[in-house]
């Protein structure tokens, strides 16, 4: 029987000894705080004082407040009373951000503390604007995000110009050989695209097969054109001795509204809430 309740005992007395410690750290602390006088500094404050918006419209540059204050033997505020203000509509917000500083712990607390808090208006008025540009923002990338009920493909064709025209390419010429494009359509060149868009690339490749030189050739929507030189640099070819010069990549993007169905709202309200979009 003994043994079976000495893991007990010993997880007890374990206990036992981390509250003491415990309580003795704390009161070394309050015997080593007792001699603090009135000009004591928190040790504790609120990271950032708010400002309050309801003020700001009729505030001056700056507004202060000052107040008294008492402090108890546990380091909190317990007593606190504003004597002078620049301007009542900051009282409560300034009570409120010294009602939560912490001091050090004492055997009688402190009392005949004094403190100004200062406002400024002008640095309030910038983190606004701040906070009002950022929340824009996420409502333009929210919207631009936005998947609507829209069918969109990219196609990629490539011909070499001494067998044909890019208008003849265009029109389905069949010099052209088909080639993989490697991102989707763009969503954020779509409220401004037509039905059919497409952008030329001209570029060189590489004994190794890489894609390199790449250019611009036409194009009928500029928004699109980052995208097909980024796909032109995606592709590889086989290694030759010399490599290839003056090929072209022709890309297509075409987007027309479908008729919703169940599968494509769900598929577009999740894809706006994940912020799905461009690549």
């Amino acid at each position: 029987m003994r043994n079976a309740f000495e893991p007990i005992l010993r997880t007890v007395f374990v206990t036992i000894m981390a509250v003491l410690a415990a309580s003795g750290a704390n009161a070394s602390e309050c015997v080593a705080s007792a001699s603090l006088g009135s000009d004591v500094a928190p040790i504790a404050k609120e990271k950032k004082l708010g400002y309050p918006k309801a003020c700001l419209a009729e505030a001056a540059d700056t507004e202060t407040v000052k107040a008294r204050f008492n402090v108890g033997p546990d380091g909190v505020v317990n007593w606190l009373n504003v004597y002078e203000m620049t301007n009542e509509c900051f009282k409560r917000q300034a009570v409120q951000y010294v009602a939560k500083w912490k001091y050090p712990c004492t055997d009688e607390g402190i009392k005949g503390l004094t403190t100004e808090v200062s406002f400024d208006k002008k640095s309030a008025e910038r983190a606004l604007k701040k906070a009002e540009d950022a929340k824009k923002r996420r409502a333009a990338k929210k919207k631009r995000n936005f998947v609507p009920n829209i069918s969109r493909t990219v196609s990629c064709v490539m011909y070499n110009p001494l067998d044909a025209t890019l208008s003849a390419v265009l029109d389905g010429h069949p010099a052209a050989r088909a080639c993989r494009p490697h991102f989707d359509y763009p969503w954020r060149c779509f409220e401004k695209a037509n039905e059919e868009e497409f952008s030329a690339v001209t570029f060189d490749v590489s004994p190794k097969g890489k894609a390199k030189n790449i250019d611009l050739l036409q194009s009928s929507n500029n928004c699109f054109n980052k995208y097909a030189k980024k796909s032109v640099k995606q592709i590889r070819y086989g290694e030759t001795e010399e490599g290839f010069e003056d090929i072209v990549a022709v890309f297509k993007y075409s987007a027309s509204e479908v008729k919703p169905t169940k599968t494509l709202r769900r598929r577009n309200t999740a894809a706006g809430q994940s912020g799905a979009g461009d690549p």
